[in-house]
């Protein structure tokens, strides 16, 4: 067996660019998956307002009923939820929600029936999975919302 030290003096200038190639790259990538993360996030937790506006919408267009939901608010892999809000703006229901070092976020659909809360604040969701019930009262012609 030969001895070559060719390659021994070669080996820390190949490790110096593997690391400059490294350095510039993990930065766009880390910065890609955030972005992306971001936006899965926001468009779960968008769609998940929405299918309460939807159902309260649903219910009032009935003329009555009720319903059950779950909707799963959690936090994704790197972007965090603050909350999510359901409320009574102007006679009729919106949502509202707000991420980790986000501005919040308004939802609202056309035709939603005004919402009722036990809270005048209307009902606010931390992070997880809530169970909602809907349930349309007639004589008021609001979609009552409780957990």
């Amino acid at each position: 067996m030969r001895r070559d030290t060719r390659g021994v003096e070669g080996l820390p200038l190949r490790l110096l660019i593997t690391a400059a190639v490294l350095a510039l790259t993990l930065p766009a990538v880390a910065s890609a998956l955030v972005t992306h993360d971001l936006h899965r996030t926001e468009e779960r937790i968008r769609g998940e307002a929405l299918r309460v506006l939807d159902g309260a919408s649903r219910l009032a267009l009935a003329g009555g009923g009720r319903i059950h939901l779950t909707l799963d608010v959690r936090s994704g892999a790197l972007t965090g939820v603050e909350w999510v809000r359901f409320r009574a703006l102007g006679g009729t229901g919106v949502a509202e929600y707000q991420l980790v070092g986000q501005s919040p976020r308004p939802v609202t659909l056309n035709g939603v029936p005004a919402l009722q809360f036990a809270s005048a604040d209307g009902l606010t969701l931390g992070p997880g999975i809530h169970t909602l019930r809907l349930e349309f009262l007639g004589g008021a012609g609001v979609v009552a919302v409780s957990p």
